[in-house]
Protein backbone atom coordinates (compact mmCIF):
# COMPACT_ATOMS: atom_id res chain seq x y z
CA UNK A 1 0.00 0.00 0.00
CA UNK A 2 1.27 3.45 -0.85
CA UNK A 3 0.20 6.50 1.13
CA UNK A 4 0.58 10.00 -0.26
CA UNK A 5 2.42 12.51 1.88
CA UNK A 6 -0.86 14.23 2.79
CA UNK A 7 -2.65 10.98 3.67
CA UNK A 8 0.29 9.98 5.83
CA UNK A 9 0.23 13.35 7.63
CA UNK A 10 3.67 14.28 6.31
CA UNK A 11 4.75 17.31 4.42
CA UNK A 12 7.91 17.52 2.46
CA UNK A 13 8.68 20.18 -0.11
CA UNK A 14 10.39 18.77 -3.15
CA UNK A 15 10.36 22.06 -4.98
CA UNK A 16 12.97 24.73 -4.61
CA UNK A 17 13.93 28.16 -5.86
CA UNK A 18 17.42 28.29 -7.27
CA UNK A 19 19.28 27.07 -10.31
CA UNK A 20 18.49 23.34 -10.02
CA UNK A 21 21.67 21.35 -9.94
CA UNK A 22 23.32 18.72 -7.79
CA UNK A 23 27.00 19.23 -7.13
CA UNK A 24 30.02 17.92 -5.28
CA UNK A 25 33.47 19.14 -4.42
CA UNK A 26 35.95 17.77 -6.92
CA UNK A 27 39.54 16.79 -6.84
CA UNK A 28 39.72 19.34 -9.63
CA UNK A 29 41.07 22.13 -7.42
CA UNK A 30 38.08 22.19 -5.06
CA UNK A 31 35.64 23.59 -7.60
CA UNK A 32 31.99 22.62 -8.09
CA UNK A 33 31.52 19.51 -10.20
CA UNK A 34 27.98 19.31 -11.56
CA UNK A 35 26.75 15.80 -10.75
CA UNK A 36 23.22 16.28 -11.99
CA UNK A 37 20.88 18.81 -13.51
CA UNK A 38 17.28 18.76 -12.33
CA UNK A 39 14.75 18.16 -15.10
CA UNK A 40 13.09 21.39 -16.32
CA UNK A 41 15.22 23.45 -13.94
CA UNK A 42 16.64 26.91 -14.67
CA UNK A 43 20.11 25.32 -14.98
CA UNK A 44 18.89 22.91 -17.66
CA UNK A 45 17.08 25.67 -19.55
CA UNK A 46 20.19 27.90 -19.48
CA UNK A 47 22.43 25.17 -20.87
CA UNK A 48 24.43 23.89 -17.91
CA UNK A 49 25.40 20.24 -18.32
CA UNK A 50 26.31 17.36 -16.06
CA UNK A 51 30.11 17.16 -15.64
CA UNK A 52 30.56 20.93 -16.03
CA UNK A 53 32.87 22.48 -13.46
CA UNK A 54 31.69 25.77 -11.98
CA UNK A 55 34.54 28.14 -11.17
CA UNK A 56 32.78 31.41 -10.44
CA UNK A 57 29.27 32.69 -9.71
CA UNK A 58 28.25 36.33 -9.89
CA UNK A 59 24.85 37.65 -8.85
CA UNK A 60 23.10 40.16 -11.10
CA UNK A 61 21.03 42.73 -9.22
CA UNK A 62 17.50 43.60 -10.39
CA UNK A 63 18.80 46.92 -11.79
CA UNK A 64 21.34 45.06 -13.97
CA UNK A 65 24.39 45.88 -11.86
CA UNK A 66 26.57 43.13 -10.49
CA UNK A 67 26.22 41.87 -6.95
CA UNK A 68 28.36 39.46 -4.98
CA UNK A 69 31.07 37.71 -6.97
CA UNK A 70 32.04 34.24 -5.71
CA UNK A 71 35.26 32.49 -6.72
CA UNK A 72 34.06 28.99 -5.85
CA UNK A 73 37.34 27.49 -4.65
CA UNK A 74 37.52 30.24 -1.98
CA UNK A 75 34.41 28.83 -0.27
CA UNK A 76 33.78 25.60 1.58
CA UNK A 77 31.22 23.20 0.13
CA UNK A 78 28.76 23.89 2.97
CA UNK A 79 28.43 27.48 1.64
CA UNK A 80 27.76 26.48 -1.97
CA UNK A 81 24.01 25.97 -1.56
CA UNK A 82 23.63 29.55 -0.36
CA UNK A 83 25.43 30.76 -3.47
CA UNK A 84 23.11 28.94 -5.88
CA UNK A 85 19.77 29.42 -4.11
CA UNK A 86 18.07 32.78 -4.36
CA UNK A 87 14.90 34.67 -4.99
CA UNK A 88 12.66 33.54 -7.81
CA UNK A 89 13.47 35.42 -11.05
CA UNK A 90 16.83 36.72 -9.76
CA UNK A 91 19.72 36.22 -12.15
CA UNK A 92 23.19 34.81 -11.77
CA UNK A 93 26.18 34.47 -14.09
CA UNK A 94 27.87 31.08 -13.89
CA UNK A 95 31.39 30.63 -15.23
CA UNK A 96 32.33 27.09 -16.15
CA UNK A 97 34.89 24.71 -17.53
CA UNK A 98 33.57 22.07 -19.91
CA UNK A 99 35.17 19.03 -21.51
CA UNK A 100 36.26 19.50 -25.09
CA UNK A 101 36.17 16.79 -27.79
CA UNK A 102 39.33 15.23 -26.29
CA UNK A 103 37.87 15.08 -22.77
CA UNK A 104 40.03 17.93 -21.47
CA UNK A 105 38.40 20.68 -19.40
CA UNK A 106 38.55 24.09 -21.04
CA UNK A 107 37.34 27.41 -19.69
CA UNK A 108 34.17 28.60 -21.47
CA UNK A 109 34.70 32.28 -22.27
CA UNK A 110 31.12 33.52 -21.90
CA UNK A 111 29.22 32.96 -18.65
CA UNK A 112 25.93 31.10 -18.60
CA UNK A 113 23.20 33.39 -17.32
CA UNK A 114 20.62 31.56 -15.22
CA UNK A 115 17.34 33.06 -14.06
CA UNK A 116 16.57 31.36 -10.77
CA UNK A 117 13.15 29.83 -10.53
CA UNK A 118 11.01 27.22 -8.87
CA UNK A 119 11.55 23.63 -9.99
CA UNK A 120 10.66 20.17 -8.75
CA UNK A 121 13.45 18.04 -7.39
CA UNK A 122 13.60 14.74 -9.27
CA UNK A 123 12.57 11.86 -7.03
CA UNK A 124 13.36 9.20 -9.63
CA UNK A 125 16.31 9.21 -12.00
CA UNK A 126 17.56 6.80 -14.64
CA UNK A 127 21.28 6.68 -13.85
CA UNK A 128 22.31 4.21 -16.51
CA UNK A 129 20.70 2.18 -19.24
CA UNK A 130 22.59 -0.27 -21.41
CA UNK A 131 21.29 -2.43 -24.19
CA UNK A 132 23.99 -4.62 -25.72
CA UNK A 133 23.30 -7.57 -28.01
CA UNK A 134 19.70 -7.90 -26.83
CA UNK A 135 20.56 -7.80 -23.10
CA UNK A 136 19.32 -4.67 -21.35
CA UNK A 137 19.97 -3.35 -17.87
CA UNK A 138 18.70 -0.24 -16.10
CA UNK A 139 19.97 1.44 -12.93
CA UNK A 140 17.31 3.67 -11.33
CA UNK A 141 17.51 5.70 -8.13
CA UNK A 142 14.46 6.66 -6.07
CA UNK A 143 15.16 9.38 -3.51
CA UNK A 144 11.63 9.77 -2.15
CA UNK A 145 8.28 8.04 -2.20
CA UNK A 146 6.47 11.26 -1.24
CA UNK A 147 4.60 13.44 -3.67
CA UNK A 148 1.07 14.68 -4.01
CA UNK A 149 -0.33 15.74 -7.38
CA UNK A 150 -3.01 17.74 -5.57
CA UNK A 151 -0.28 19.93 -4.11
CA UNK A 152 1.44 20.37 -7.48
CA UNK A 153 4.20 17.88 -6.72
CA UNK A 154 5.32 15.23 -9.13
CA UNK A 155 4.86 11.73 -7.80
CA UNK A 156 7.57 9.08 -7.92
CA UNK A 157 5.10 6.72 -9.61
CA UNK A 158 4.62 9.17 -12.49
CA UNK A 159 8.35 9.86 -12.77
CA UNK A 160 9.11 6.12 -12.86
CA UNK A 161 6.35 5.53 -15.43
CA UNK A 162 7.83 8.28 -17.63
CA UNK A 163 11.29 6.70 -17.44
CA UNK A 164 9.97 3.30 -18.47
CA UNK A 165 7.76 4.64 -21.27
CA UNK A 166 10.08 7.31 -22.70
CA UNK A 167 13.57 5.97 -22.07
CA UNK A 168 13.49 2.18 -21.61
CA UNK A 169 10.49 0.80 -23.49
CA UNK A 170 10.63 3.18 -26.43
CA UNK A 171 9.56 0.52 -28.93
CA UNK A 172 6.91 -2.14 -28.33
CA UNK A 173 9.57 -4.88 -28.81
CA UNK A 174 11.90 -3.50 -26.11
CA UNK A 175 12.58 -5.70 -23.10
CA UNK A 176 14.41 -5.23 -19.81
CA UNK A 177 16.52 -8.13 -18.51
CA UNK A 178 17.87 -6.60 -15.33
CA UNK A 179 16.66 -3.73 -13.15
CA UNK A 180 18.68 -2.22 -10.29
CA UNK A 181 16.62 -0.04 -7.95
CA UNK A 182 18.67 2.12 -5.61
CA UNK A 183 16.48 3.30 -2.73
CA UNK A 184 19.19 4.95 -0.65
CA UNK A 185 17.97 8.44 -1.58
Amino acid sequence: TYYTSMANGETQDYSSSGVGLGFSRTAYYGEVYVKEIMKNSPAEKAGLKEQDIITRVRNINSDGTYGTDYIIKDYTSDKWSNIFFGDDKSKVEIYIKRKDANGVYQEVKEPIIVTRGVYNVDKVKLREFTNVNGYSEAYVTISSFLGDKGMGETTPQNELKDIFEKQIFVNKDDTLNHLILDLRG
